[in-house]
């Protein structure tokens, strides 16, 4: 029997990444990876691809006919250019989820899985955020642009899954870091920059952090989402052909402060935080309910918050620091 054909798209992005890189050692599937050329070398099977060209994806899908698409590219930054410069991402965005889901309905991909995210919600409501609890009513100004792109993404994905050739299953997905996360402070987010900014300070120092130290924040290590991916594949059969869950830490929200200190611990330096609510920041808390997933997946997150540090700056000194 042949094995089945995964194609990730964003492989050479930080979810991406370590998707192929966890599947490309699974004997059940062939994996091919679509990303950009910086880093093809890495790859056997791989392709160099700019799925906002036109034809780009079809292209892609065409050559490939995968059985499994697991749609992780996206053009993103942090939160000084969802403060400063909503918009700059929203174009082509929405041109490369609307080529990539297009050609995968026009070739029959069995299964595609997108990555959407916890911009999605209602900004500032409190409490657990459920699967339905979408207001695109209560945005967040700055958020308005990414969220609209996602929104558009999933009600793609709901109408082509609707046509019944390609089932889609949407990830929301917390705030997730690990290895090869971006770790440059103009783009990463909150747990990937504060990594950079303990390992480059002096022992003894101070490291500035931005925004309310209080606000909370579902971190979540990327192993784990990599795992509810695994899940939803074993039980692709059984799911139907829409279905979206949240991935998070349970219900977990640790506040910025804490996650300062424990990547302390983790990186081993004594360092004293200083903070800066002059700086750009998301002044709300997002926690996430993941019932649903435990529900239908059997999928919780195994990674503590300690743990999942711990081995992200082992790997940050292995790699970027000693780059």
């Amino acid at each position: 029997m042949s094995k089945k054909k995964i194609l990730v798209t964003g492989a050479t992005g930080f979810i991406g990444r370590n998707i192929y890189e966890f599947y490309r050692k699974d004997s059940r599937f062939e994996v091919f990876a679509a990303g950009l050329t910086r880093i093809k070398r890495l790859y056997r099977k791989r392709h160099s691809i700019d799925l906002i060209d036109e034809g780009a994806a079809e292209n892609l899908i065409h050559d490939i006919q995968p059985d499994i698409l697991i749609h992780a590219a996206a053009i993103t930054s942090g939160a000084r250019d969802i403060i400063e410069r909503p918009w700059i991402h929203v174009a082509n965005n929405i041109l490369m989820n609307t080529f990539v889901m297009e050609a995968a309905h026009e070739f029959g991909v069995d299964h595609v899985i997108f990555p959407s995210c916890t911009v999605v919600y209602p900004s500032g409501v409190g409490g657990l955020l459920r699967e339905e609890d979408v207001d695109q009513s209560n945005y967040f100004p700055p958020y308005q642009g990414a969220a609209t792109v996602k929104m558009e993404a999933e009600g793609l994905a709901k109408f082509y899954a609707s046509l019944g050739r390609t089932k889609y299953t949407v990830l929301r997905h917390s705030n997730v870091y690990g290895p090869h996360d971006k770790f440059d402070l103009e783009r990463s987010h909150v747990t990937g920059a504060t990594i950079t900014k303990v390992m480059q300070a002096e022992d003894g120092g101070v490291v500035e952090m931005w925004g309310d130290p209080k606000i909370r924040r579902d971190v979540m290590y990327i192993d784990d989402m990599v795992e509810v991916i695994d899940h939803i594949l074993t039980l692709s059969k059984t799911l139907p052909d829409y279905s979206v869950f949240n991935i998070g830490m349970g219900g977990i929200g640790y506040t910025i402060e804490l996650i300062g200190h424990k990547i302390a611990v983790a990186c081993k330096k004594n360092v004293r935080f200083e903070w800066d609510s002059s700086k750009p920041s998301l002044p709300f808390d997002i926690q996430l309910d993941v019932s649903q997933a435990k529900k239908v997946l059997g999928w919780l997150p195994q990674t503590t918050l300690e743990a999942g540090l711990e081995r992200t700056a082992l790997w940050y000194k292995e790699n970027i620091a000693r780059a």
